[in-house]
C-alpha cells in the first residue's frame, strides 16, 4: 500500500498553524492595549478598555485589575470586564468580590512572588471563595500577573479562562510587558476627569450615640461600639458621595445591662433575626459655610426609612505621609416607630416609659492613606 503523506510532516504543519495563530492574538492584544492607553477618558474606562482587550483577543472570560492597599493588607478592585457568554448572574457575583484579602488565589499569590501565578485548573473545593464563584460559573483556569513601575509593585492584573491549562511563555511574557506598560502609564500620566477617592470610617475616633426620653423626666444615652463603613466621592462633586456604614445592633451600650439586653430583644432591634442596621447614602446636598446635608436610608430590622443627616465639616488635614482626615459632626431626630421599634409600656400616671423620638448624635471620622498606586500617578 502508498503511503501519500508524512505524519512528521503533518505535526509540523499543525505547530506551524498553531503558533501563527498564538502570535496573531498577541499582536492583536498588543494594538488593542495601545488603543487603551492612548484614548482620554476616565480612570474607570481605561481599566474596562485594557481588560477588554486583553481577554477579547486571547479568548479569555473574565479580567481584573487589582490595585494593592497595603494599609489594609489586601487587595481592591479597580475595574472588571466579564464577557457576554458568562451569565448576568454570575457576571454580578464575581464583581460584587471587590476586596481580595490574605491568601485569597492567585491575585495574592502574585502580590506576594511578585512574578505571574497561575492556576491551570479550578475546582470546586478550591480555598478561594472567588475561584469556587468563577468554578461554577463556568471557569476553568485563573492566572495574574503583576502591575509594575520599574521595580515598585503596584498592583495586579488577574484572568479567567473557560479552558484548563496554562498559558505558554511567549504570552506570559507579552503579559508582563502589558503589567509594566500600565505601571508606566499610571506613573506619567493623569487620566482625565475627576478620580474616584475612597475614605475608610475610622471606627476609634468615629462616635454613633443616641439619646431618648425615658418616663418622661430624665433622658437615656446610648453609643453602638462595632461598627465598620466607608466613603466614597468622584473629585470634589458632592452629587457623586456614597457611602455606608453597617453597625452591630447587638453593640448597643446605654450603661445598663438590663436595659440593653432588653433593647436586643424582640421588642427592640431582636439581634438575632436582624444582627445589622445598615446607613447607606444616596446623595449630598451642599448647604451654607461648611454645612451640608446627606440623604440616605437608614435600615432596621429590614425595613429602610429616608432619614436625612444635617452635618458640618470640622476639619480636614494631611500629614506628611500623604494620609487624609476627615472630621464631621451632626446628626438628626428619628421617630423609632417608623421601624417598628413599637415597644410600649405606660405608667399608672399615664405617662409612656419610652419616648418615640430618638436624638442621633454624630462624630464622623474618616482616613484616606496614600497608597503606591496613587503615589505613582
Amino acid at each position: 500500500m502508498t503511503k501519500f503523506f508524512d505524519e512528521t510532516n503533518i505535526v509540523a504543519i499543525g505547530h506551524d498553524m498553531s503558533e501563527r495563530r498564538e502570535a496573531e492574538r498577541l499582536l492583536a492584544m498588543q494594538e488593542r492595549v495601545n488603543t487603551a492607553l492612548a484614548t482620554k477618558g476616565s480612570h474607570e474606562q481605561l481599566v474596562s478598555r485594557l481588560l477588554e482587550g486583553i481577554c477579547d483577543s486571547l479568548g479569555w472570560s473574565a479580567g481584573v485589575v487589582w490595585r494593592i492597599d497595603e494599609s489594609a493588607a489586601k487587595l481592591s478592585a479597580q475595574g472588571f470586564w466579564v464577557a457576554p457568554s458568562v451569565s448576568a448572574s454570575d457576571a454580578a457575583e464575581l464583581k460584587a468580590m471587590v476586596d481580595c484579602e490574605p491568601g485569597d488565589g492567585v491575585p495574592w499569590d502574585a502580590w506576594l512572588a511578585a512574578e505571574p501565578v497561575w492556576s491551570s485548573e479550578l475546582a470546586a473545593a478550591t480555598p478561594s471563595v472567588r475561584e469556587r464563584v468563577a468554578y461554577r460559573a463556568g471557569l476553568r483556569s485563573a492566572g495574574a500577573v503583576p502591575i509594575r513601575n520599574g521595580q515598585q509593585l503596584l498592583g495586579v492584573l488577574e484572568f479567567f479562562s473557560i479552558m484548563r491549562g496554562m498559558p505558554g511563555p511567549a504570552r506570559l511574557a507579552q503579559l508582563e510587558a502589558v503589567g509594566l506598560r500600565f505601571g508606566r502609564h499610571l506613573r506619567n500620566s493623569r487620566v482625565s476627569g475627576p478620580r474616584k477617592v475612597r475614605y475608610k470610617l475610622d471606627t476609634r475616633n468615629t462616635h454613633l450615640e443616641f439619646s431618648c426620653a425615658f418616663m418622661k423626666f430624665m433622658t437615656v444615652h446610648g453609643t453602638f461600639r462595632d461598627f465598620s463603613g466607608w466613603f466614597e466621592i468622584e473629585g470634589e462633586d458632592p452629587r457623586t458621595a456614597r457611602g455606608e456604614c453597617i453597625i452591630k445592633t447587638a453593640s448597643i451600650d446605654t450603661r445598663s445591662v438590663e436595659r440593653d439586653y432588653h433593647l436586643c430583644s424582640d421588642d427592640f432591634f431582636a439581634v438575632e433575626r436582624y444582627p445589622e442596621m445598615i446607613y447607606r447614602t444616596t446623595r449630598i446636598e451642599s448647604l451654607s459655610g461648611e454645612r451640608f446635608r446627606i440623604l440616605g436610608e437608614l435600615t432596621i430590622r429590614e425595613i429602610s426609612r429616608p432619614t436625612p443627616l444635617e452635618m458640618r465639616l470640622e476639619d480636614i488635614e494631611t500629614d506628611a505621609s500623604g494620609t487624609v482626615r476627615v472630621m464631621l459632626t451632626g446628626g438628626t431626630v428619628i421617630n423609632r416607630l417608623d421601624w417598628v421599634l413599637d415597644w410600649e409600656k405606660a405608667l399608672q400616671a399615664g405617662r409612656w416609659i419610652v419616648g418615640n423620638e430618638v436624638r442621633l448624635d454624630l462624630v464622623i471620622a474618616l482616613v484616606r492613606r496614600a497608597e503606591a498606586w496613587e503615589l505613582a500617578r
